[in-house]
């Protein structure tokens, strides 16, 4: 029987979910069933829209007025200094093979994303709603533990070979983060700036999967890699168009 849904209940209850959408049935298909599409960081990178595609995608924006610069002559071991870099843009820092990693993509919904709609039922703020359906014609519902589970069941498979490190994205504000110091001991790792995008994203509420391992995961001339973790869950596949209309309830046991 379905509860009656309060700010409150929405803020403490509401159970962890994903959104996965895709331009084709065939590709949630494949998700559901566990195999796993990642497009490579640098594929994210090239990509030329204001949606998708993000040339900052797992680097590090850097401020070019606290960047110094030593050029030190081989031979002589004569040095110049330059004490700023304003001459170039766009500076980040990254690591070796950064583009090659593999990730891939969902939303999380979150209480903040939901409004009530009736006493028992919500459903996706609209600027959330307008955002998502650029990304294709179809969507799936599936709970975030049954994904949880597949990847750490993989990981627990994969010791040593290779594993994934998933997180929502934090979203900055690039101007503060420039100044920002790399955390040696983050719980991402290396793979700490793949957790961070700017402002800009925040309507897609990315729910973020990064495959680690030792050496690039994708190889050289491929832009994705093709995970099997086995089958996540039994979803349904809905056209875009609903998902305005698509609503949540909380049920009573």
């Amino acid at each position: 029987m379905p509860m009656i849904i309060t700010e409150e209940l929405l803020r403490n209850n509401f159970p962890p979910l994903i959104v996965k959408i895709a331009e084709k049935e065939n590709y949630l298909n494949d998700f559901l069933n566990g195999k796993l599409y990642m497009n490579s960081a640098g594929y994210f990178r090239k990509v030329e829209n204001n949606y998708r595609g993000d040339p900052f995608d797992g680097k590090r924006p850097l401020n070019s007025d606290l960047i110094h610069i030593v050029i030190e002559n081989p031979k002589t071991k004569e040095r110049l200094f330059f004490d700023k870099t304003k001459g170039l843009k766009d500076l980040t820092m990254g690591f070796h093979g950064d583009d090659m990693v593999p990730i891939f993509c969902a939303t999380l919904i979150t209480p903040e994303m939901l409004i009530i709609v009736n006493q028992t039922r919500c459903c996706i703020k609209k600027e959330y709603v307008d955002e998502l359906t650029k990304f294709g014609k179809y969507f799936t519902v599936v709970n975030l533990s049954s994904l949880r589970n597949k990847l750490i069941e993989y990981n627990n498979a994969h010791a040593g070979d290779s594993y994934f490190l998933a997180s929502p994205i934090e979203y900055f504000d690039i101007e503060s983060s420039m100044s920002l110091k790399v955390d040696e001991n983050h719980k991402m790792g290396m793979y700490q700036d793949f957790f961070r995008k700017r402002k800009e994203y925040r309507m897609q509420n990315e729910y973020r999967l990064v495959l680690g391992s030792s050496s690039p995961m994708i190889s050289e001339g491929n832009d994705h890699l093709w995970v099997n973790i086995g089958k996540v869950a039994d979803s349904d596949i809905i056209p875009i168009e609903s998902l305005s209309s698509f609503t949540f309830s909380f049920e009573t046991d």
